[in-house]
């Protein structure tokens, strides 16, 4: 117990760690008894004789946060401990139970982080060409059947990082990793790639790649190809990665590369790249990477009320065909589809077409579980088919804060708290301020009962989104 009150998560709190505690010594005493709702309001909370629990909530409102606590605190540094103490709902008197060993997590060789490759100069114009490479090698192997992709916004959290490869795998749930530097002077590339079996540390491929810009595509298909016959040496040739969708426009293809990298960044990232992805059109209109991108981005602004959805989903449904229509095989294209099938047309047979096919031809595409489970699953009442499909977008994608708070919100609205309370403790070290966080765990705790709770994150999540108001485009007008 010592090491749990020493904890970060019950340090800051002198309130909950007396109340943890007082529960436990009087439990093991063989005192439990005695462990009433007057009794603890009087003796850890100092209310005094005349203490009525049926008037001052205090007790059954720390309870709450002490359940949620010792939650967070099995999340994360006490995941490994051999003893849990949880208070069941219900009553005060605190339960003991040993956690069974679990086999060593199995990773399959078929699955893979790209990390953030490293640029070499010092230009910021470079070290943006070095992440998009990162981003569109990542795409380009999402592609292939079988393959676990991790998704860039998790990758994305080790950048600069100095944990050891084997850690991020471990982390990440993968058996490989791929790592790099970029080296661009002028028109010249020096790409250098190591992939590497985390379980061992051993470099399954270490390859340098010297190439003109004009080649980047062409180098990019090489590098996703060679790793896969690494990971997959039983694939055909004719199954190989290949890069989708090119624009002979360097400028337009690094502007596209921002774009997708903020659109889900935080509350600022879609409307952001609604403008980031209009001006790569403008460069090139053919390019069907962002048309899809400008899709997803307006769903994005109507899924969180930055603007009509009566605006939004119009737009975001011509930019997703216009997509299609230039590369029938773009999963986000499809995806997008499928929400404004369902939540914006209540067409769910159309919705679900889309959404397989999204998967078809895209199958590492973790943005598109998270939409299915929303737009598709949820409304209609499928919770298992939601959990499952929430559980593959983590997989995918474990780090990134929007996922994370759309799996609160699932595992909430299912009735599973103690696993929305994990994924709160997970999201929060991966970004402690992200207002739809708070918010989904609001709405577990709303569902619970735990309205004070429940008020309390809605209260933080408004904080935190302050100011994030809608505008609209100046192409769009509202009728009068």
């Amino acid at each position: 117990m010592d090491r749990i009150l020493a904890s970060p998560h019950f340090a800051r709190s002198a309130t909950l760690n007396r109340f943890l505690r007082f529960v436990v010594e009087h439990t093991l005493n063989g005192k439990d008894q005695e462990l009433k709702e007057y009794r603890l309001g009087v003796d850890v909370f100092e209310r005094g004789a005349d203490f009525d629990p049926r008037i001052d909530p205090i007790v059954r409102m720390q309870a709450a946060k002490l359940r949620a606590r010792l939650a967070e605190y099995y999340a994360a540094e006490g995941r490994e401990d051999a003893l849990v103490i949880s208070i069941p709902k219900g009553g005060y008197i605190p339960t003991f139970e040993a956690k069974e060993k679990t086999a060593p997590v199995s990773r399959d060789l078929q699955s893979i982080a790209v990390l953030p490759f490293v640029s070499m100069s010092s230009e910021v114009e470079n070290e943006h060409f070095s992440d998009g490479l990162t981003e569109e090698l990542i795409n380009v192997l999402t592609y292939v059947p079988g393959l676990k992709v991790v998704a860039r916004t998790s990758v994305f959290c080790f950048k600069n990082s100095a944990k050891d490869v084997r850690e991020i795998g471990t982390q990440l749930n993968v058996r490989t990793v791929l790592e790099g530097s970029v080296r661009k002077s002028g028109n010249q590339l020096r790409v250098t790639a190591q992939l590497i079996d985390v379980t061992t540390g051993y470099h399954l491929l270490s390859r340098t790649f010297p190439r003109e810009m004009k080649d980047v595509f062409a180098l990019q298909e090489e590098l996703a190809g060679a790793v896969v016959g690494e990971i997959m040496p039983q694939m055909g040739i004719e199954t190989r990665p290949v890069v989708r969708s090119q624009t002979g426009n360097l400028e337009a293809y690094n502007l596209y590369l921002q774009g997708m990298f903020i659109a889900g960044r935080d509350f600022r990232g879609p409307k952001d790249s609604v403008a980031i992805f209009t001006e790569v059109i403008e460069k090139d209109p053919t390019f069907a990477p962002a048309w899809a991108g400008l899709a997803y981005a307006y769903s994005l602004m109507s899924w969180f009320l930055m603007m009509p959805s009566k605006l939004a989903m119009p737009l975001a449904k011509s930019a997703a065909l216009r997509a299609i229509e230039l590369d029938p095989q773009l999963g986000l294209g499809h995806a997008v589809l499928g929400m404004v099938h369902c939540i914006f047309e209540w067409d769910w047979e159309q919705g679900e077409k889309r959404f397989q096919k999204a998967f078809e031809v895209q199958p590492s595409l973790a943005s598109a579980y998270t939409c299915y489970t929303f737009c598709c699953l949820m409304p209609q009442g499928r919770f298992a088919e939601a959990i499952a499909a929430t559980e593959r977008a983590l997989e995918l994608n474990p780090l990134d804060t929007i996922l994370a708070g759309s799996a609160i919100f699932t595992y909430g609205a299912v009735g599973d708290y103690a696993a929305a309370q994990r994924q709160y403790a997970v999201a929060k070290q991966a970004n402690p301020n992200h207002a739809y966080v708070e918010a989904a765990l609001g709405v577990a705790h709303q569902k619970q009962g735990n309205f004070e709770q429940a008020l309390a994150m809605f209260r933080t999540a408004c904080a935190l989104a302050a100011g994030r108001t809608w505008e609209l485009p100046p192409w769009v007008r509202l009728s009068p």
